[in-house]
């Protein structure tokens, strides 16, 4: 991150009728602050809601302000992979974000893995089926999204979090 004050995947605001426009903020699933060299850090908010008029935000979507008060911070813009996603567990949300992303299937498939930039390791992780998750900034970082929509699907998040545990043994 040398050289960069901000490091985050950054993407655009929806209007109440779901189109994308060219609000941007920061998505806080991962996002990396550099608060000895950031500006008027207090002004940070990382609250979801209204931005605009007609323009919903979800967690995160309040940087805008902070981002067009300060536009020449430099940021490190972070990559996301959706890896093993099973489109009907994910909710509205997601569906707008524009993160590519590959079902369990095509996620089973060696030779794309090998494209992606996973390793061995990596890859025997995701052919496990583990659903639902996502590769962050050149598939350094995971993030293991949660798939508990509702009752019914704690037993998948259980299946789900054993098969991590083994992973993170074996890495």
């Amino acid at each position: 991150m040398q050289g960069y004050q901000i490091g985050g995947y950054l993407r655009n605001a929806q209007n109440s009728l779901n189109i994308v426009n060219n609000y941007t903020y920061l998505w806080p699933t991962l996002m990396i602050l550099d608060m000895n060299s950031l500006p008027d850090k207090e002004l940070i908010n990382l609250q979801s809601g209204y931005i605009k008029e007609n323009v919903w935000t979800e967690c995160g979507g309040n940087t805008y302000h902070y981002l067009s008060q300060h536009p020449n911070l430099k940021i490190k813009r972070f990559n996301i992979l959706g890896i093993n996603i099973i489109p009907s567990l994910l909710n509205s949300t997601f569906k707008f974000l524009n993160i590519p992303y590959y079902t369990v299937g095509q996620s089973k498939k060696l030779d794309l893995l090998r494209r992606l930039g996973f390793t061995e390791i990596e890859s025997a992780f995701i052919i496990t089926g583990i659903p639902n998750i996502q590769y962050i900034a050149d598939n350094n970082f995971i993030h293991y999204m949660s798939n508990l929509i509702n009752s019914s699907s704690a037993n998948l998040e259980a299946y789900k979090h054993n098969i991590f545990k083994d992973y993170l043994q074996k890495y």
